[in-house]
């Protein structure tokens, strides 16, 4: 579980982290496009537009020349002439306005071009009188209304023309000026989301590069932790409880293979001793017994380290467990580990008692035939030693599968069954090694068992690491 919490925090890291560039990506061609289309609004209707109301201003200036060549000219020819001139600009005024009418136009640009609109119909009204005029000939009469009517109704037409080509380009400095505040507000926020994805990648890279960090670190300190049965201390191995839990297993069943190898070794070479008891000199007798008091401490000093270990085990998997109900998941798991980690405890202070109790028997053993060197005695000793050996060997059994019961859960079963069918067969080897005569057979019965025990735990170490 705390991997996937870990991976979960992993890609939300890189979700944020994409989310930031995508923000910054979408940002800068929101920008770009907004720019573009503020240009272009200013180009088409208000650049272009400014151009076409100076054509149309234009127009109407020719419009009036061609009416006083007309009026001045007294010549029919010249006024069919420029009278066909001033049909072609009213239409090329007429297509240019259709056009600005079909543009964005604000409130105060309606307003004007409805006067315009209104004012160039009276104009045409005036000058097309005068032209009508002037065909007929009564150039006199259409000098008059040239010079007074159609004079008057161009004046305003005109101003109101300069008052458009005005607004227009007070309309397009402003929408310069909002366009131009948009784009810094656009590239303002840009930039500071690229500050916030430079900073998040930074941020990511550090969480990465510590994790990789702390991985080496924790192999560096597996390495250097000390294996003479001393108690290892979790917190300094990793934060992360589940590697603390797995670490601790480990230590734990490497811990428990030594105590367990360590025992039937000894009670090899107290039974070498004992059989050669009678043969051996009283300084033989107590090297003896020096080294089997030695062995006894190492044994004591395992089964010191096993309980250390055992608390911490059992502490990391309850601190687990509460932690995973803290997050409501309330699955069969959660019941199942807390009643694995009670067993385990239970079974290793089972195992640690029995263990004390069998070096006690040992020690007790020693000394005894120490006291009485009669063979008969020394028969008798044999078989309470028989019955230690075969204890030894069940407490082995049991020692094995608590260490293993962490790891390989689902394996259990299986492996108490085998080990279950390996009891018997080890227990009659330890009998016929007791009731043995021939001590070149004993010794290599006790060495194959011996033996076969050890390469079964080293098989199982390596596995678990």
């Amino acid at each position: 579980m705390q991997k996937k919490s870990q991976s979960a925090f992993g890609i939300v890291l890189l979700s944020l982290l994409l989310a930031c560039l995508g923000s910054i990506g979408s940002l800068g061609m929101y920008g770009l496009d907004q720019t573009n289309h503020s240009f272009k609004e200013i180009y088409k209707d208000r650049v272009v537009l400014m151009g076409d109301l100076g054509l149309i201003l234009d127009r109407i200036q020719q419009e009036r020349l061609a009416a006083v060549i007309s009026v001045y000219g007294r010549n029919a020819e010249k006024v069919k002439e420029q009278k066909k001139t001033i049909q072609q600009l009213d239409a090329e005024i007429i297509n240019v306005w259709q056009k600005y009418m079909a543009t964005k136009l604000t409130v105060e640009e309606i307003k004007l071009a409805e006067d315009f609109k209104h004012l160039w119909k009276l104009f045409m009204d005036s000058y097309n009188h005068t032209m009508t005029l002037a065909a007929d000939g009564d150039y006199d009469a259409a000098m008059i209304i040239l010079n007074t009517d159609t004079k008057l109704k161009f004046e305003p037409l005109y101003v109101t023309m300069l008052r458009l080509l005005e607004l227009q380009r007070n309309v397009k400095v402003a929408e310069y000026s909002a366009s131009e505040d948009r784009y810094q507000d656009i590239f303002g926020i840009t930039l500071l989301m690229m500050v916030m994805g430079i900073l998040s990648t930074l941020f990511v890279g550090f969480i990465l590069l510590r994790g990789n960090t702390n991985s080496v670190k924790d192999i560096a300190l597996v390495v250097r932790t000390d294996s003479s049965g001393t108690s290892i201390n979790c917190k300094a191995i990793s934060k992360n409880k589940t590697d603390r839990l797995v670490y601790t297993l480990k230590a734990l069943n490497s811990k428990l293979i030594d105590l367990v190898c360590s025992v039937p070794i000894n009670l090899y070479k107290f039974s070498t001793a004992v059989s050669t008891e009678n043969d051996t000199t009283p300084a033989a007798r107590q090297e003896f017994e020096n080294a089997h008091n030695q062995d006894s401490e190492k044994i004591a000093e395992h089964i010191d380290a096993i309980k250390s270990i055992v608390l911490q085990t059992t502490a990391l998997a309850l601190n687990e467990i509460h932690a995973h109900t803290q997050t409501d998941e309330k699955e069969h798991g959660v019941k199942v580990s807390i009643a694995k980690s009670d067993t385990l405890r239970q079974d290793y202070e089972v195992a640690s008692g029995k263990i004390r109790e069998v070096i006690n028997n040992l020690n007790h053993g020693v000394r005894k035939i120490k006291e009485d060197n009669d063979l008969a005695d020394v028969q008798t000793n044999m078989a309470n030693l028989s019955e230690i050996v075969s204890e030894i060997f069940s407490i082995m059994q049991i020692s094995r599968a608590s260490a293993e019961q962490p790891v390989y859960l689902a394996q259990q079963i299986n492996e108490t069954e085998q080990q279950k069918a390996i009891l018997p067969e080890e227990q009659i080897a330890v009998k016929s090694i007791t009731n043995s005569e021939d001590g070149s057979l004993k010794d290599t019965a006790i060495l194959t068992v011996v033996n076969n025990r050890w390469n079964k735990f080293n098989c199982k170490n390596n596995s678990l690491e």
